[in-house]
């Protein structure tokens, strides 16, 4: 919806944007704390590999995520190291390994409102039990396993899917199996989160840029922690911001480095990169960049 064009601008240009799967289910209320000091963010990512022979049968050959270290980093602010000025919320930032299927129960006995995964998943419409997420030991973790949590995530606020291959499933079924799918696995995989308790889910509607992902990641956070008493951004303005930032070309200078450090330190468009201002950032002006995602839940 976010890439509708009218011939003038896109509809985010205009409209803030979520979705509503059931109302009666959709909390109301501002979710999250005002304060930014009072908001904490579970964030777990792979950045690694994942090369077939870890792999099962049904499940793809997945790339290396090169941005993914540095969009936790700039999104968790970590609080061993009082120096670190990078990161816009305090909380924990699990990386590869140290991402295993127990990172899941920290939301049971921290005080995080945000949980933040960046890796890649595979969403199934026809079958819950073949959907899954990479865990960062480079396992599957199964979609069908969060009924197994009950509301293990009751006291969340926002999930966000960040950085996953969230493919329509119709590139991963035969070609007898694709004509029903029609993207209501992005649906089905946020009902199930909001099942287990979470007021909203931000989520992609194809494969998406690990680079332009990360930007508009960061972005989007340093967007919602601006919230005020005056000025309470809600997760649907925090989103338009970060992808108009994106459309515009307009991002925070602390995003642009860091995008920037790692474009040079993979060696993607190095030559361009250091020949340019530290506050720019590669054009990711095309809605294959920042409209993928979506806000489904309280978008407040």
């Amino acid at each position: 919806m976010a890439a509708l064009h009218n011939g003038n601008q896109y509809l985010i240009e205009r409209y803030t944007l979520s979705t509503v799967t059931a109302a009666w289910l959709t909390p109301t209320a501002n979710p999250l704390p005002i304060n930014p000091a009072d908001v904490s963010v579970l964030a777990l990512g792979l950045s690694d590999e994942v090369p077939d022979n870890d792999l099962t049968d049904d499940v793809p050959y997945f790339a290396p995520l090169k941005h993914v270290a540095n969009e936790l980093d700039g999104i968790v602010r970590s609080s061993s190291n009082t120096n670190d000025l990078t990161g816009v919320y305090s909380g924990t930032n699990l990386l590869n390994k140290d991402f295993d299927d127990s990172a899941f129960y920290r939301l049971k006995f921290d005080d995080h409102q945000i949980l933040h995964i960046a890796t890649h998943g595979l969403f199934v419409p026809t079958n819950l039990y073949s959907s899954f997420l990479m865990l960062g030991t480079r396992e599957d973790w199964r979609i069908s396993e969060m009924q197994n949590v009950g509301q293990q995530f009751a006291d969340l606020s926002l999930v966000v899917l960040s950085a996953c291959e969230t493919a329509l499933g119709g590139n991963q079924q035969s070609s007898s199996e694709t004509e029903d799918l029609d993207g209501r696995e992005i649906s089905g995989i946020a009902q199930t989160f909001l099942d287990a308790g979470a007021d909203a889910i931000i989520a992609s509607l194809w494969k998406v840029s690990d680079a332009s992902t990360s930007a508009l990641m960061q972005q989007f956070y340093l967007e919602l922690a601006k919230r005020t008493e005056e000025n309470p951004v809600t997760f649907s303005q925090a989103l338009k911001r970060a992808q108009i930032s994106l459309l515009t070309g307009n991002v925070d200078p602390a995003v642009a480095e860091t995008l920037n450090r790692g474009l040079v330190n993979w060696g993607e468009n190095s030559t361009e990169t250091r020949n340019r201002a530290s506050e720019t950032i590669p054009d990711f002006s095309h809605p294959f960049y920042w409209a993928p995602f979506t806000l489904i839940g309280n978008g407040l």
